[in-house]
């Protein structure tokens, strides 16, 4: 897969995968490209992932500046 994006994801949902992303060289992001942080577990966030190649592309895609 290229690219991924999901609306209203928790921590549990993220930082594994997220860790697995970044290791293989991808990219995970918030939606509009900021790095992703948690003040709480309840929080949720929309979340941009991708090979890094097209991360770009894809932030433009859902709206984001990319």
């Amino acid at each position: 897969m290229d690219g991924h994006f999901e609306l209203d994801l928790r921590m549990w949902d993220v930082v594994a995968a997220g860790l697995v992303i970044e290791e293989a060289g991808g990219v995970i992001s918030g939606w509009t490209g900021e790095g992703l942080s948690w003040t709480s577990p309840e929080d949720k966030l929309d979340v941009v992932a991708s090979n890094g190649l097209v991360h770009e592309a894809l932030l433009r895609a859902v709206g984001g500046p990319g």
